[in-house]
């Protein structure tokens, strides 16, 4: 791999840059302390539940990453109300490897989080 570039993977994962991640990781986000090759796009949370998700994955092993939606994308602020429900959606992204893993625990922390 070349130095300060990432790669597609057959599969269509991003896959590592010499950094440490995925250069197309968001740049603003942040990470819950462990690190993956590969990080695949899981799902988008409400930014309150993300510190819950970060400890339950991180206490199954599970690398995972998150940063605002960005929806500044959308210039009409009329269209960004209408496809985004909320503007403080942060993206998750997660292990690609551990994608089963992740799965299963937000599966089991999503009710505990919408009470």
């Amino acid at each position: 791999m070349s130095s300060g570039s990432g790669a597609v993977s057959s599969e269509g994962f991003w896959i590592l840059a010499d950094r440490g991640r995925a250069v197309w990781l968001p740049p603003r986000g942040r990470g819950n302390g462990l690190s993956a090759y590969a990080w695949l796009k899981i799902a988008e949370v409400p930014a309150d539940w993300v510190d819950a998700i970060f400890a339950a994955l991180a206490s199954e092993g599970v690398a995972a990453w998150a940063a605002e939606r960005d929806t500044m994308l959308v210039r009409s602020r009329r269209l960004r109300r209408r496809l985004f429900s909320s503007d403080s959606a942060w993206c998750l992204y997660v292990d690609s490897l551990a994608r089963g893993r992740a799965e299963i625990v937000l599966l089991s922390e999503l009710p505990n989080l919408r009470r």
